[in-house]
């Protein structure tokens, strides 16, 4: 699977999530005594349900879970309302979640489950492995010459026990070694990147979505015309300073400060949270210690952000019947008509994420560790690997996939400051990226998803430990067609 059908497919299933766990009641069932009652089902507490070893064997208002039976356990298909009322996700504690869910009270005050996002990390029965359309897929990655995430001595040893040569100081391409499984040995020369088939190739100049400024390979992504500057973080050509209403777009200038100068401009929407405003944003909260509610950290002394939160999804919404707030700028309804939208925003990767693989290749348990934005909608987002610790490599601002050949870029490479943000006894510090994405979009609504470090499943991990946050969200709705 390509690494865009992986994440697309991955972004798909979070539109799916309670919105499935509905049900008009507690279903009729068979009454029962053995599993031979069933006709091929399985017999729970004398009543008679679906078998399943997965999420497909279930219809869509249904669940696949394990139950305890006796001293055994069984996989059958449930409904949320064949459980008790909740009012928060302790009172769901019965429940055992298949390896691809997440336990959840719902919105209705009933029991359910989320769908965990494709990739994210699960347990299988043999060894590790990551979820792909509600199924904990594993051993695709084993054997394959490189000890990859969720891989051990002991669930792999034909890639992770054998002798390693990484690090004796020569490339041995017949022994399986490459810029991305053995970064110590042939890392790639500072002006060229690894590619996906782990051999080196000259730098791909990154110009999606700018019209100047540099190209992250030492040239640029063009020049503005005279009269016109390059705003360096936008990549964008703008009048030299003009002020709004002058007819001119200045370089500080946009669809926010001053959307009738702008070429394009159709509306846009900006959330500093230096006014308490979080009108729009969101997230599924359960009792994992390692998630956050939606709220501002105001840092003595630096930012006032979103977050900071842990291996959790969170929402903004924006046109959805539920945004009602009429503070901030937001809309009350439906978005107005435009065919693009640049999202920007500051992210905030703080404490010790340990990217992807060390330096010398290879990788430990608490790897990887990853951050995704998407649309699902439009099935567009991308994961990326992350590291604050010199020892560890990252991918951004390339995407990750699990189980092929990453890139490998030094830890917080692209980081726009790596000053702390929050002050922890953390020794790997923090970094900080401003971050542009462009996106073809027309409908009159919009949910952006952000998902934060879903593959950290060590019980000892806090947000003390590593965490994210948000700032400076900007969403600029974009009509070439359409007028200003």
């Amino acid at each position: 699977m390509t690494t865009t059908t992986f994440v697309r497919a991955a972004l798909a299933l979070l539109v799916v999530g309670l919105a499935a766990c509905g049900g008009d009641g507690k279903k009729t069932r068979q009454s029962c005594d053995v599993d031979g009652d069933c006709s091929g089902g399985v017999c729970f507490e004398q009543e008679c349900y679906t078998a399943c070893t997965d999420q497909s064997a279930c219809g869509e208002d249904e669940f696949c879970v394990v139950k305890p039976r006796g001293d055994e356990t069984v996989n059958l298909c449930v409904v949320a309302a064949d459980f008790a009322p909740c009012t928060s996700v302790d009172e769901c504690s019965e429940l055992v979640p298949s390896q691809c869910q997440t336990v959840a009270c719902g919105a209705d005050g009933v029991c359910g489950f989320d769908k965990k996002l494709d990739g994210t990390y699960c347990d299988g029965p043999d060894r590790p492995g990551f979820c792909q359309v509600g199924t904990c897929i594993t051993g695709d990655t084993c054997p394959n010459g490189a000890c990859t995430a969720g891989e051990t001595c002991e669930n792999c040893p034909e890639d992770c026990c054998n002798p390693d040569p990484c690090g004796d100081g020569l490339c041995n391409a017949d022994g399986g070694e490459t810029c991305a499984s053995c970064v110590a040995d042939c890392g790639c020369p500072a002006d060229e990147r690894c590619g996906d088939d782990g051999t080196c190739v000259g730098c791909v100049p990154d110009c999606a979505g700018r019209q100047c400024g540099p190209d992250s390979c030492g040239g640029s992504c063009g020049e503005c015309t005279t009269g016109q500057e390059c705003d360096a973080e936008s990549g964008r050509c703008g009048g030299g300073g003009g002020e709004c209403g002058d007819g001119t777009c200045g370089a500080s200038e946009d669809c926010v400060t001053c959307p009738g100068d702008c070429e394009g401009c159709v509306a846009g929407y900006l959330w500093t949270f230096d006014d308490d405003v979080t009108t729009g944003f969101s997230s599924d909260i359960s009792a994992d210690p390692w998630q956050a509610p939606v709220g501002i950290k105001v840092v003595e002394g630096g930012p006032s952000f979103l977050g900071p939160f842990g291996k959790q999804t969170v929402h903004l919404r924006l046109g959805s019947p539920g945004t009602t707030a009429a503070t901030g700028g937001l809309p009350l309804g439906l978005l107005p008509a435009h065919d693009t939208v640049r999202l920007t925003f500051d992210l905030y990767v703080l404490g010790s994420w340990d990217g992807h693989a060390a330096t010398d290749g290879s990788t430990y348990q608490s790897m990887p560790d990853t951050w995704t934005w998407g649309v699902p909608e439009i099935e567009e987002g991308n994961s990326y690997s992350f590291s604050n610790c010199p020892e560890d490599v990252q991918t951004w601002p390339e995407p990750f996939t699990a189980g092929i050949p990453n890139a490998t870029k030094p830890a917080k490479n692209g980081a726009a400051s790596t000053a702390t943000v929050i002050s922890t006894t953390d020794t790997c510090g923090d970094a900080t990226y401003h971050v542009t994405f462009t996106f073809a979009h027309h409908t009159g609504t919009i949910d952006v998803v952000f998902l934060g470090n879903p593959n950290e499943y060590l019980g000892s991990q806090d947000l003390a430990n590593e965490s994210w946050g948000l700032d400076n969200v900007k969403i600029e709705l974009l009509c070439a067609a359409c007028g200003s």
